[in-house]
């Protein structure tokens, strides 16, 4: 399994080495444009946001400062930013759990 980091672009290979468990990965076939639509509309959004809060990315927001922040974001900015927190925190997490072979937790990720 690779860990991407789209921001200094390093990968990182993570062992998955587990008798009875597999990873199962699908292509749905569905087409998605990224470059327009709903996901450009939140990624300007979340660009903005960082370049308010002074941050080279949302990556290094922490939760604190995100606390902090809810004063100066609109409800929607703020809901997006939280997501963004949120999914880079999940993926973390997931990582550490695999690395532990903590399945489980993984799973929950």
């Amino acid at each position: 399994m690779l860990l991407l980091d789209c921001w200094d672009k390093s990968i990182e290979q993570v062992a998955f080495e587990h008798v009875n468990l597999a990873l199962v990965l699908m292509n749905s076939h569905r087409r998605h444009e990224l470059s327009e639509g709903e996901y450009a509309m939140r990624r300007r959004r979340c660009e903005s946001v960082s370049t308010v809060l002074g941050l080279k990315s949302l990556r290094d927001l922490t939760w604190s400062a995100l606390d902090e922040s809810r004063g100066h974001l609109d409800e929607l900015s703020f809901l997006r930013v939280e997501h963004v927190v949120r999914e880079n925190e999940r993926t973390i997490k997931f990582v550490r759990h695999m690395r532990n072979g903590d399945w489980l937790q993984a799973g929950e990720m």
